[in-house]
């Protein structure tokens, strides 16, 4: 916690310089009124005199007046202060997760990095006001009443003591109870985001088996630890208030008991007391200042923690110290001995894969679900690195190159096609963010795309919802496969693409897609043998491992398992027939 405040408030010395100077006043005007209001009461009100206090009055007002000037002027820096710290880190939290390789955002989960990217830098943002406002102005208010309060009045020092031990061993007896709870809190919401996240995403899946029910019971035990351990939590911060209240008010009527019998015997005058009275409120106000920021500690230091894990993760896909420059085009693609796993101690997904295709070649990949198909495609861009092997580009190892300049080069279709809230065209132009719109409708033509957009009301200004949910998964499709021809890349990855076309439109594009991609080299996962039958050259993939390789031809003579695909597939599409 500590290092994130002081690297990000050392971007805003200047401010914190002027806060700690209007602290200083702030605490100074408020220790100050006091002293003042006793020299009224025994210089001015109790000599019977007129006029030996009005100066006195006047210079309580002008101190009283700057008691509110300079805490307002406080909170102003502070609020701009905090404001900016919680900018800049949740900027360098983004650009720091951007850097991150899947492997590592599969660590922490999207919910627990949304949680953190929200709600624990808010955290983090309330911690610093509490802290600029409290931590400094506080122990001057407590160490200075104190300091004030017994050379006023020795006699009754033994009460600020007392008062003063009362409320630090409440406070550290809340404080160790509530760190606990703040750490399962945090915990809880995580797994409440994740909950919600996959029943919102999935809910097409529970309205189809009526689990509407199970899942709302699921989620309701989740936010029922989510209630009871934030009722724990709130019944210490809540007792808090009243018990310190209770505190002082006993406090003062221990001062107002033993006072009065001092200004009995002449041992102390009734300024002496009203100033003691002042000043104790003064040091519980203190205390009570404290005490709330450090209630608030452990848990701005949970977020802190949760934040700092990230920050301090180093992205497993790096890029080389002297990294090398990738020709004008890709023209080769190379997997030597390629091998890749999940983890540290689990089985491999991917063992010992080689092939080599080069610029004007279509490779197919092909297997059961589980084989290591869309593992072995996301190694080209490293979205992960390989654990052993070599993945080459034009001969050399493509951890030699910049990761930046490699993806400039290659064209993505994902497996689950995403779209982005924003137009259609948007959605296009993060292919190419240059691209004009006749580049747009010429790669939608290639996408099969172009009449179902023209046919919407606003053409490519067609709004798209997050996640492209008001169009076809169909329709979602050609929209990501126009995405990636309009960069015209020299590698294109076809993960799964194809899987929501019927097989008119799937005929369609890839002839019109085999155009457009003559120099470039295809990679395509697919479960259809339709789709990659013309392809230069065919992987069957099984438990990570190739058991076929070759065309179609070759692999439909000689290799059992990519015939018995074939065969559960052309006995569908001539029953369908």
């Amino acid at each position: 916690m500590i290092e994130l405040y002081v690297k990000y408030l050392r971007r805003d010395w200047q401010k914190v310089v002027l806060i700690v100077v209007l602290s200083l006043l702030t605490t100074l005007s408020t220790l100050v009124l006091p002293m003042l209001s006793k020299r009224v009461i025994d210089s001015g009100v109790l000599s019977g005199g007129n006029h030996s206090y009005g100066g006195t009055i006047a210079a309580m007002a002008v101190v009283a007046a700057l008691a509110v000037v300079f805490p307002l002027l406080n909170s102003k820096f502070i609020a701009e202060t905090a404001m900016g710290f919680s900018r800049s880190l949740r900027r360098d939290f983004f650009a720091h997760v951007l850097r991150l390789s899947q492997r590592d955002l599969d660590q922490f989960g999207t919910a627990s990095l949304i949680s953190r990217q929200g709600n624990d830098i808010m955290q983090m943002q309330i911690g610093m006001i509490q802290t600029l406002t409290s931590m400094l102005t506080a122990p001057l208010m407590c160490l200075g009443g104190i300091a004030i309060a017994l050379l006023t009045s020795p006699r009754l020092a033994w009460i600020v003591l007392f008062a003063v031990g009362a409320c630090l061993l409440f406070t550290f007896f809340v404080v160790g109870h509530v760190r606990e709870l703040f750490l399962r809190q945090q915990l809880l919401l995580d797994q409440v985001n994740r909950l919600a996240r996959e029943l919102l995403n999935g809910m097409r899946v529970i309205r189809a088996f009526n689990k509407e029910e199970s899942e709302q019971e699921r989620f309701s035990g989740v936010s029922a630890q989510v209630r009871d351990t934030t009722l724990d939590m709130s019944r210490y911060m809540l007792s808090f208030q009243p018990v310190m209240s209770f505190l002082m008010s006993m406090a003062n009527l221990l001062v107002l008991w033993f006072g009065a019998r001092f200004m009995t015997a002449h041992q102390a005058t009734y300024g002496d007391v009203q100033a003691f009275i002042q000043y104790l409120s003064v040091i519980i106000l203190g205390i009570m200042m404290l005490s709330a920021a450090l209630i608030i500690l452990p848990r701005v230091q949970t977020a802190a923690d949760r934040i700092v894990e990230v920050l301090h993760t180093e992205p497993s896909v790096t890029d080389s110290e002297q990294p090398r420059a990738l020709e004008d085009s890709i023209r080769t693609l190379e997997f030597k001995n390629v091998s890749y796993r999940y983890g540290e101690g689990g089985a491999n997904a991917l063992s010992d894969i080689s092939f080599r295709i080069r610029a004007g070649q279509t490779l197919a990949i092909i297997g059961g679900t589980g084989a290591g198909k869309s593992t072995l495609l996301n190694l080209i861009p490293r979205y992960y690195d390989a654990t052993e092997g070599t993945v080459l580009i034009n001969g050399r190892d493509i951890r030699d190159y910049r990761q930046e300049e490699l993806r400039e080069h290659i064209g993505i279709v994902p497996q689950k096609a995403f779209l982005f809230a924003g137009s259609i065209l948007d959605n296009l132009r993060r292919g190419k963010a240059d691209a004009t719109e006749a580049e747009a409708n010429h790669a939608l033509e290639v996408a099969q795309s172009l009449d179902f957009v023209e046919e919407k009301e606003f053409g490519l200004y067609t709004y798209m919802t997050a996640g492209g949910t008001n169009v076809s998964g169909g329709q979602r499709q050609r929209l990501a496969i126009a995405r990636a021809i309009l960069r015209k890349p020299d590698l294109y990855l076809f993960d799964d693409s194809f899987s929501a076309l019927d097989f008119k439109t799937d005929a369609a594009l890839r002839s019109a897609l085999h155009a457009e991609t003559r120099n470039a080299i295809v990679v395509i996962v697919a479960q259809r043998i339709s789709t990659i039958k013309a392809a230069d050259q065919i992987l069957v993939l099984e438990n990570g491992r190739i058991v076929g390789q070759g065309t179609h031809e070759e692999l439909l003579a000689g290799n059992e398992v990519y015939r018995e695909i074939a065969q559960s597939q052309l006995s569908r599409e001539e029953m369908g027939a």
